[in-house]
């Protein structure tokens, strides 16, 4: 019997000694401005290198159907959290997927409606009517610079 408290006892010692899970380094929180329950847009992110791409939204907009469509930026940190670019989009966009090859550039795909307005200075035209969705996909270089976009 006294195997078995002595055993209890050094059990409940060793459980109970501090116990270290993840250290975070860094975190990143931006203002959105939304306010519709229960789902927040979706917000991808990848990491290349010693890179992290992550898009977030900046404006809502509308929602159409499942899909909450706002203003985005797509921005690039380095492994400090500090951000090294931005390339905002909008303003009616959802982005579902994003990637990063090995020589930085990215690769963003999703869907939007009336124009998509690209870093302020390039854009694609909606195809259809006024609420028409369209699926995009478009690639930036390790810079940020726009390399090539798809409706």
């Amino acid at each position: 019997m006294k195997k078995l408290y002595l055993s209890f006892f050094l059990l409940t010692v060793v459980l109970s000694a501090p116990v270290a899970a993840q250290q975070v380094q860094w975190l990143n929180s931006s203002p959105i401005n939304f306010s519709q329950n229960p789902e927040l847009t979706q917000q991808p992110a990848c990491v290349s290198g010693n890179k992290i791409y992550a898009v977030r939204m900046v404006n809502f907009a509308v929602n159409n159907g499942l899909l909450n469509y706002g203003s985005m930026s797509l921005d690039c940190y380095d492994a400090g959290g500090s951000v090294i670019w931005s390339y905002p989009m909008g303003p009616k966009l959802e982005v579902e997927c994003i990637t990063a090859d090995a020589t930085g550039n990215v690769y963003v795909s999703g869907s939007f409606i009336e124009t998509l307005n690209l870093n302020g200075n390039d854009s694609l035209l909606n195809t259809g009517g006024a609420m028409t969705t369209n699926l995009f996909m478009l690639s930036l270089d390790a810079a940020g610079n726009l390399r090539w976009k798809r409706n």
